[in-house]
């Protein structure tokens, strides 16, 4: 029986919505009404709304290593196949450091193929609040609260996803909690990277477009031809030689690369 990728845990979406980003971003996400449908494309926009229209059920996350470490995380519904989400979400826009990574943006290419692309510089992040009064001072002074009661900043990077009809309570909840606090809930998790730095996100989206059913989280750190799932052995991207990499291109185009030699 041929292996499968490892699922680390999984969480629930009920609302047909996810939350992602910081403890701020999720705030300001859970604050506003429901996105619907696919993201418009706004290619010099710098922030984004951080909730986004996902498919309700089971959500499995993995992670990808490289060697033991924990270099980026994969999460998607249950019915997705995370081997094949992924190459997609690679070939469509891989890491803009890697060649052959696609688009570095989004593009009416990118949205056809269902993927929405966010950058290192696509995060709010800036401080601003859509419910600042009612947002905890805590959170506001302290930042993303790691699991020692530390700022994970210094260790890391990470993001949260969450249900958006959970998101507020859950947050609430969390910070209220004497460390180490839980990092995963019945509606969403914290994805921390222990030696991330500079996030980027991909989410996939269904064959309607109307709905996220995956989402890619990693980083400027994040070397795809020396990643794996956990529970695999094989990595997630070739490490070609410039041949390798131009024989294969001539072989996708219909030529005998044997021509070339």
């Amino acid at each position: 029986m041929a292996a499968s990728p490892e699922v680390y845990n999984s969480f629930t979406i009920s609302s047909g919505c996810l939350c992602f980003g910081g403890l701020e971003d999720l705030w300001n996400g859970a604050s506003v009404l429901p996105q619907r449908g696919f993201p418009e494309i706004q290619p010099r926009k710098k922030t984004i709304p951080h909730n986004i229209p996902a498919r309700n059920g089971t959500w499995n996350a993995y992670h990808l290593v490289d060697g033991d470490e924990v270099v980026a995380w994969f999460i998607a519904h249950s019915d997705v196949n995370p081997e094949m989400e992924v190459d997609k979400l690679l070939r469509v826009s891989g890491s803009p450091y890697e060649k052959d990574f696609g688009s570095k943006v989004n593009t009416v290419k990118t949205a056809a193929e269902g993927v929405f692309v966010i950058n290192r510089y696509g995060w709010r992040r800036d401080g601003s609040l859509v419910d600042e009064e009612e947002f905890p001072r805590i959170v506001r002074e302290n930042g993303d609260i790691g699991e020692d009661g530390e700022d994970e900043s210094l260790f890391g990077t990470g993001i949260w996803v969450m249900d958006h009809a959970e998101a507020k309570t859950q947050l609430l909840w969390y910070i209220q909690q004497q460390p180490p606090r839980p990092k995963w809930f019945k509606c969403g998790a914290y994805l921390h990277i222990p030696k991330g730095e500079y996030d980027f996100g991909r989410f996939g989206f269904d064959d309607t477009h109307t709905a996220a059913h995956s989402f890619l989280f990693f980083t400027t750190n994040t070397v795809f031809p020396s990643t794996r799932f956990a529970g695999l052995q094989k990595t997630i991207r070739i490490d070609e030689t410039e041949d390798q990499r131009m024989a294969r291109k001539v072989r996708l185009r219909g030529f005998d690369s044997s021509l070339l030699a």
